[in-house]
């Protein structure tokens, strides 16, 4: 006769096993997933990095001109007091006055 306690241990190693398996698949699937998340956001990383460094590059030649006196400071506005919603600084001309 075999013991109970031995067969019921049995049992819940089987469930064990598949439940663990189970998980495993389901987590290889989201490491997946997460993958091309990651690959589809690096374009856009990438654009947004470009963007960011464009407009710095942008606001330095303006200042540059600026101080130069190649652009009149009466041009434009200043552009620390003109902000879009995200935080970031946008700059722009006003209709010069005859």
């Amino acid at each position: 006769m075999e013991n109970p306690h031995n067969e019921r241990q049995a049992i819940l190693l089987q469930r064990i096993v598949k439940s663990v398996t189970k998980c495993n698949d389901i987590f290889q699937e989201l490491n997946q997933s997460l993958e091309e998340i990651v690959q589809a956001n690096e374009e856009i990383r990438l654009g947004a990095d470009l963007a960011s460094k464009y407009r710095k590059n942008a606001q330095f030649n303006i200042e540059a001109l600026r101080a130069s006196g190649a652009l009149p400071s009466d041009y434009t506005k200043d552009a620390s007091s003109n902000s879009d919603d995200r935080g970031g600084q946008t700059l722009t001309v006003d209709d010069p006055q005859p």
